[in-house]
């Protein structure tokens, strides 16, 4: 934990040189009602994170320098974005210029906060436009509103997971354990898709906060004794709010949770088998009810799991934002199951090689638009 007397000068000196930079963009480019609600949606999305992870035991200054460079940057593209969005002709920030998906989400989510519009179709999962029609009834029609929101979740999935990673590791790694968590999360930070789906109005973002959760509460069944073996209330929320957001958001990611509490689960079936089965009658709940209000069968489900629709036309193409996974790993889909499952580790290890320059000819993996 690190106490505000405790925060090192230079580190709240580069803060609130930060902060002043943004409020000096924001002011540059927008009038001035929307610059203040641009700098105080982007400090609170940045703040929210940081005081959590403040407040854990695993806290450090390397760690707030991690999250506040990567706010910073966060601020400054989602700034960029605005601009885009919002600033061209016939265009403003309740009526933003949103292509694709983000236009349906922003679409749906707008219809049903004032009937304006008709309601976009074919719509399979429905929790993030949903969280997007919360916010328009709480604050008002804004494409900040969910912007922030996704920014916030980026940086607090940042955060869990490099809470996850000590948790998992410790006592195995003999080193401290604010290393491990600011080092897990420094390089969660220099995955620039995983980034910028926090600089986007799309639903991974939502996705990174309920698998961070629930892979937290799994990761603390590696070490428990025997007297630690109950689920804890806490633990019980987090996971099932990850979950719920899993469950509304892309059903299809509690299949990791399924296996994920499996493969724990079975490494002391004898001392976790009740909290195993306790999270996973959790994960099938949500699984139950967020299949309900989505557009996919469970049969759908299998055909995305075996490569069979766009994804698998993307790598056997080699166009679009998955062209360089198809340089590095080839035609992935095409591959068995086994082969698949073998190449895991490695294909873990690819994330870190796409913002690198031989992979894109320009900024294409900030995914701006």
């Amino acid at each position: 934990m690190i106490a505000r007397k405790n925060i090192p000068t230079p580190l709240l000196i580069a803060a609130t040189l930060a902060i002043l930079a943004l409020i000096a963009a924001a002011f540059a480019v927008f009038a001035p009602g929307d610059a203040l609600r641009v700098t105080t949606a982007l400090v609170l999305a940045g703040a929210v994170p940081m005081a959590i992870y403040s407040r854990s035991r695993c806290a450090s200054a390397g760690g707030m320098w991690v999250l506040m460079v990567l706010w910073g940057f966060m601020a400054m593209v989602s700034v960029m974005q605005l601009r885009a969005w919002c600033l061209e002709p016939t265009f403003s920030f309740d009526c933003p210029n949103l292509k694709s998906d983000a236009s349906n989400y922003y679409n749906w989510a707008i219809h049903h906060h004032d009937g304006r519009g008709p309601e976009p179709r074919g719509l399979v999962f429905k929790g993030f436009p949903l969280l997007m029609a919360l916010l328009f009834r709480l604050l008002g029609p804004s494409v900040l509103w969910p912007l922030a929101m996704n920014m916030m979740f980026t940086l607090l999935a940042v955060v869990v997971g490099g809470l996850t990673c000590r948790r998992l590791l410790h006592p195995v790694v003999e080193y401290k354990g604010t290393f491990t968590c600011t080092l897990a999360m420094a390089l969660t930070g220099t995955l620039m898709f995983y980034v910028s789906q926090g600089l986007a109005i799309q639903k991974e973002a939502s996705i990174y906060l309920g698998m961070a959760l629930t892979t937290y509460v799994l990761a603390g069944m590696a070490k428990q004794a025997d007297d630690r073996s109950r689920l804890t209330l806490r633990d019980a929320l987090l996971f099932a709010l990850g979950c719920v957001i899993m469950g509304f958001v892309r059903t299809t990611f509690l299949y990791c949770t399924f296996v994920g509490i499996g493969m724990m689960t079975m490494a002391r079936p004898r001392l976790l088998w009740r909290k195993g089965g306790l999270l996973m009658a959790l994960a099938l709940a949500a699984f139950a009810v967020g299949n309900m209000h989505a557009l996919y069968s469970v049969e759908q489900h299998i055909v995305i799991m075996e490569g069979s629709g766009a994804m698998s036309r993307t790598f056997l193409t080699g166009h679009g934002p998955s062209a360089p996974y198809t340089k590095i790993l080839g035609p992935y889909y095409s591959y068995s199951v086994t082969h698949r499952l073998a190449l895991l580790p490695f294909i873990m290890s690819v994330q870190f090689f796409i913002p690198f320059p031989w992979t894109y000819n320009n900024f294409d993996f900030l995914n701006l638009y």
